[in-house]
């Protein structure tokens, strides 16, 4: 079965984690399907760029049943650094939030978060990491 894939980075309040989609494929036993659904994107009274809310159609997927870790995205940083080839940054490092930081010149997690949800990962490092462990 063909599979199409893609990245996406939820950031909240104190954490972020990630979901790697598949459509339109046979389950894993780490994945779980998601059925085909309508939901609202965006935000009528929000900031600029959070409007218009508008209905988002999206066919079958999986998503990974658990959220990437502090000591996995280390893990990422670790193989391919802070920065991608386009310049894009991976990983807000000196947010007060960040869990992962470089200890002895390797990127660890922070003692009693190695098993937290990962937060600070940018957009583009969730898409990145996703690509990195063979999802896209």
């Amino acid at each position: 079965m063909k599979r199409i894939s893609v990245a996406i980075a939820y950031t909240f309040s104190a954490f972020a984690f990630f979901c790697t989609l598949v459509f339109a494929a046979d389950a894993a036993p780490e994945m779980v399907a998601v059925p085909a659904g309508a939901f609202t994107m965006g935000n009528n009274d929000g900031p600029d760029d959070e409007k218009p809310a508008h209905v988002i159609h999206l066919p079958a997927f999986e998503v990974d049943r658990l959220p990437v870790t502090n000591e996995r995205f280390a893990e990422f940083l670790n193989a391919v650094g802070t920065q991608n080839s386009r310049g894009e940054r991976l990983y807000d490092y000196d947010d007060g939030d960040a869990r992962i930081h470089q200890v002895d010149g390797r990127w660890r997690a922070d003692r009693g978060y190695e098993n937290h949800p990962a937060v600070e990962p940018t957009w583009a490092g969730a898409r990145d990491y996703c690509a990195w462990r063979g999802k896209r």
